[in-house]
């Protein structure tokens, strides 16, 4: 995702929090092999998908692991715990 890249992954519930199926990547049900090569069929048919979900992929891991804003997260974590006190 941070390459700019498509993602396919399975459906589980540890992944869904950042890919969300046709806006960033697709997703298939786990243990289904027809299932992922429909997907990558598609990515490799439709060469405006394949870009746009590159792009929204990117997007998403600069908005999730930008350092400023990780460390505006973690001050105001800091403040709610020490105000709760």
């Amino acid at each position: 995702m941070g390459y700019g890249l498509p993602i396919v992954i399975p459906n589980i519930l540890e992944d869904r929090h950042s890919v969300k199926y046709e806006e960033n990547g697709l997703l298939f049900p786990t243990e289904s092999s027809e299932h992922l090569a429909d997907a990558l069929v598609r990515l490799f048919a439709v060469d405006s998908l394949k870009c746009e979900l590159g792009r929204a992929a990117r997007s998403t891991i600069e908005a999730q692991y930008d350092l400023q804003q990780r460390v505006n997260n973690m001050a105001l974590l800091y403040r709610i715990i020490l105000n709760y006190f």
